[in-house]
């Protein structure tokens, strides 16, 4: 029996904090993050730090990432949770979609592996 290789995501470090505060949060969010890759068999191929910038730094950093994952460089990009890259539901939808479209994979320590099992249909 073939095993089953790693998945090689980017990890996406996003705490909020006064500026002093977030090298250690970001530090205790990547350890808990490497136990859950480590746990999975998910390898650590790269670390995003958004360093405390706001939504619009962060939506770029994303986008960056999702370019990333469509040019093969990651087979997807994990994080602690949602909440953590997105502003409310529907942006959160929206980036998931964005990721799984491109063929992306994106995993959350806090919520599993996010999937859109939508059957979508050409001509639509």
């Amino acid at each position: 029996m073939k095993r089953q290789s790693k998945l090689r995501c980017i990890v996406y470090l996003s705490v909020d904090g006064e500026m002093e505060e977030i090298a250690g949060k970001e530090r205790r969010q990547l350890n808990y993050i490497k136990e859950y890759a480590r746990a999975n068999r998910i390898e650590i191929a790269g670390i995003i730090h958004r360093g405390g910038l706001g939504q619009f730094e962060a939506n770029r950093q994303m986008n960056a990432i999702i370019r990333e994952i469509e040019a093969k460089k990651y087979d997807g990009i994990l994080i602690a949770n949602m909440a953590a890259v997105s502003i409310g539901v529907s942006d959160a939808y929206t980036k998931v979609g964005k990721i799984i479209e491109i063929g992306g994979r994106i995993i959350t320590v806090d919520e599993g592996e996010l999937k859109l099992p939508l059957k979508i249909r050409e001509g639509y």
